[in-house]
């Protein structure tokens, strides 16, 4: 099964029309089950979290999340965090970030696979304002 969550009803109704098993909701607070799922992907949505909030995003990853399971977040990346005006709507801040920081601090979770690329052409750049990360972390826990 294939399950998605967005904040946005418009973006639950397209998935569904494409046979996603998809819920209105935030990452803070997953509608599902404990040990759950096998793989989480983060794609293009932490970067719009408050910081605040990223404890418990990782928090219910954890919860939801099988003993040997991934995580992978595809998302804007600095290894400082920085605040930058979302250009799609004013009033709102967006952060560029090392997100795998949110579950590398625990040692169940390990770095698998990490590259950066440029936002525009998804190929390498040393611009660091185009940088975006793919990574792959694994969760290992002892029995």
């Amino acid at each position: 099964d294939i399950n998605g969550l967005d904040p946005s009803k418009k973006a639950i109704n397209v998935a569904k029309e494409i046979g996603i098993n998809a819920k209105v909701g935030t990452a803070d607070e997953l509608p599902y089950e404990n040990n759950s799922f096998d793989l989480l992907i983060y794609g293009f949505c932490l970067y719009l979290c408050d910081t605040t909030d990223l404890f418990k995003i990782a928090a219910e990853a954890h919860r939801v999340l099988k003993k040997s399971s991934w995580i992978s977040i595809v998302d804007f990346w600095s290894p400082n965090h920085k605040v930058i005006p979302y250009h799609h709507l004013s009033g709102i801040n967006t952060h560029k970030y090392e997100f795998s920081k949110m579950f590398l601090w625990h040692p169940s979770y390990v770095t698998v696979e990490h590259q950066l690329r440029s936002h525009d052409d998804f190929k390498f750049t040393d611009n660091s304002d185009e940088w975006l990360s793919v990574t792959t972390i694994r969760r290992y826990d002892e029995k």
